[in-house]
């Protein structure tokens, strides 16, 4: 049996996430409409001025891939 952290995709780091959102011709603002999230809450989580340890920034991190 493997463990958890085994089954977990890599986490990504905010610069992968841009060129990935860059890749799929998609910008920040675009990504965070289709995923019902405020542009500047997924802008500060980008950027490590919102430290996503709980509420929406969490949130966000996870969709991303950051946590």
């Amino acid at each position: 049996m493997r463990s958890r952290k085994e089954q977990c995709p890599p986490l990504l780091t905010p610069e992968e996430v841009k060129t990935r959102l860059k890749q799929e011709g998609m910008t920040l603002k675009q990504w965070a409409e289709l995923n019902d999230f405020r542009y500047q809450a997924v802008s500060q989580v980008l950027r490590g001025v919102n430290r996503a340890t709980f509420g929406d920034g969490h949130r966000i991190a996870k969709a991303l891939g950051l946590k």
